[in-house]
């Protein structure tokens, strides 16, 4: 039974990373409309101002010009906050999924894997588990052990199955009589 219950428990887990990933692409596409916006104000900007100094544009075009120069430099600014704020956000949240994955699949592999296990069993790449593995290695949540074929074994102490504590049996023996 408890076999299910950490089963239930890692895929409730997975869920919320799902869901975690699911609102990076939504960042990342608020991101990428920001620098649309971006792109398109300064364009704008840039080609009306040409215009209007040029000479092509007078009176009330230049007039709507300036109206429209103004809502597009708002539209640019409001996409360079946008991309800057979500950048931090979008990096935060993926590094914390990375590291769930990471804590996911020593929990599932009962607290001894390796970068290549890691690896095998999330969407990391193999330098990144090394990289996740060795920084928790370096934080404390876990310990590093070479194996007898020279690779690194990360051991998470938390994950670790339970080993039964010895119980020394002492003997009483009767030695006074009353």
């Amino acid at each position: 039974m408890p076999d299910k219950m950490q089963s239930e428990s890692i895929n409730d887990q997975s869920l919320l990373i799902r869901q975690e990933e699911i609102k990076l692409r939504g960042r990342r596409v608020f991101c990428g409309i920001g620098i649309a916006g971006m792109a398109v104000s300064f364009w704008y900007v840039y080609g009306g101002f040409y215009d209007v100094i040029s000479g092509i544009w007078t009176g009330a075009q230049a007039s709507h010009f300036y109206f429209w120069a103004i809502v597009f430099a708002a539209i640019g600014i409001g996409g360079g906050w946008l991309f800057r704020h979500n950048w931090k956000e979008m990096k935060a949240i993926n590094d914390l999924s990375k590291v769930r994955s990471v804590l996911i699949e020593a929990k599932r592999s009962q607290g001894k894997v390796t970068a290549l296990d890691i690896t095998m069993h999330t969407s990391l790449s193999v330098a990144d588990s090394k990289r996740l593995l060795s920084d928790l290695s370096a934080q404390g949540v876990c310990e590093t052990e070479v194996t007898e074929g020279g690779q690194l074994l990360y051991l998470f102490h938390s994950f670790l199955p339970l080993q039964p504590a010895k119980i020394e049996s002492t003997q009483v023996t009767d030695t006074e009589q009353v």
